[in-house]
């Protein structure tokens, strides 16, 4: 038994991973569990008392109390600590903890499955993506060898229809391999418009086997928006497909893009699905969270990890009928036709 500002705790006699610590980091009590539980992410408690890692107390002492954190030691990247402080008396701190590697290993993996997933499906949207500019090359090139004749006026029209040509390759090009991470960064200005005819496309058969139905509206000032169009593009894709999964047949889904704020395009997706029950909607975008019997649980958690990495956002919006997914992109600034850097 020992006393903490007139508390007592048997820390001996509970059986969860409980340790107490001062207000200058030093844990001056602590269960078996919760030895056990530090020692198996790297922390020497042969001592007590002893300090808790710098980055560790750190971390603490940014969190609102019950407030939880998840912490991993700089020698050992791939563990980490799950840890909530509580106020104990007047100056201590209960720690409750838990390691929690299986659990980021097992999203770790999953996600790599959903990536995975999500690469094959892109194949066939950039096959038809690169088809289209390539073909064009190919038949102006052929008509400048073959040609003697061309006006300089359309011999001006051929060269520029091959420059916008490659420049939409290398727009695709640049954003797959950014999707892939084996380059930097790739944010470039997009017509809004045109990524949801490509998403429109990519997504017909599917709404055709389905009898679904797809409506896109782009007010003014949304026309344009900064990103990969890759990972934007497969983001509405996601959207579009887990409104037709949510209602199984006849969905009627609207895509209506306005202008949020000077700095973001709003866009939101809603269907006339069963949508989303009050005490579920905050747990949509939990990794593994879904209501579906062969789903992951992983598509939303994706797609909103993505659009923030692109600076945005993706939220649910209340709705009294079906569900209203709200992503906000940065905005983009009008590209000419003709421009192009190669």
């Amino acid at each position: 038994m020992t006393d903490f500002d007139g508390l007592h705790l048997d820390l001996a006699q509970v059986g969860a991973a409980l340790a107490v610590c001062d207000r200058d980091g030093q844990v001056v009590g602590l269960s078996a569990q919760a030895r056990s539980t530090f020692e198996r992410v790297g922390i020497d408690c042969g001592n007590v008392p002893f300090p808790l890692p710098g980055s560790l107390w750190t971390q603490l002492g940014s969190l609102q109390l019950g407030d939880a954190t998840e912490w991993s030691p700089e020698h050992d990247p791939g563990t980490y600590l799950g840890c909530s402080p509580y106020l104990l008396g007047d100056s201590h701190l209960l720690l409750v903890m838990r390691e929690v590697s299986d659990k980021r290993l097992k999203l770790s993996r999953a996600l790599h499955r959903q990536r995975l997933e999500s690469t094959g499906k892109l194949v066939a949207a950039i096959a038809h993506d690169l088809r289209a500019p390539l073909s064009s090359i190919v038949y102006n090139a052929e008509l400048l060898t073959q040609q003697n004749t061309l006006e300089e006026m359309e011999l001006r029209e051929v060269v520029k229809d091959i420059r916008i040509a490659c420049r939409r390759l290398k727009r695709t090009i640049d954003g797959l391999l950014d999707y892939a991470r084996l380059g930097p960064q790739v944010e470039i200005d997009l017509s809004l418009r045109e990524t949801l005819e490509r998403v429109g496309s990519f997504v017909r058969p599917l709404l055709r086997d389905g009898k679904h139905t797809l409506a896109f509206n782009v007010g003014p000032g949304a026309e344009w928006v900064r990103g990969n169009p890759i990972v934007i593009e497969q983001v509405f894709v996601n959207l579009v497909v887990n409104a037709t999964e949510a209602k199984g047949e006849g969905a009627r889904i609207e895509i209506r893009a306005d202008s949020s704020d000077g700095s973001l395009v709003r866009v939101c997706v809603r269907d006339d699905g069963p949508g989303v029950p009050a005490q579920l909607r905050d747990r949509i975008f939990e990794p593994f969270f879904t209501t579906k019997t062969k789903g992951t649980g992983l598509g939303l958690t994706t797609s909103r990890q993505a659009v923030r990495d692109l600076q945005g956002d993706l939220l649910l919006e209340p709705s009294d009928t079906g569900t209203s997914i709200v992503v906000l992109l940065p905005k983009g600034e009008p590209v000419a036709e003709g421009a192009t850097e190669l």
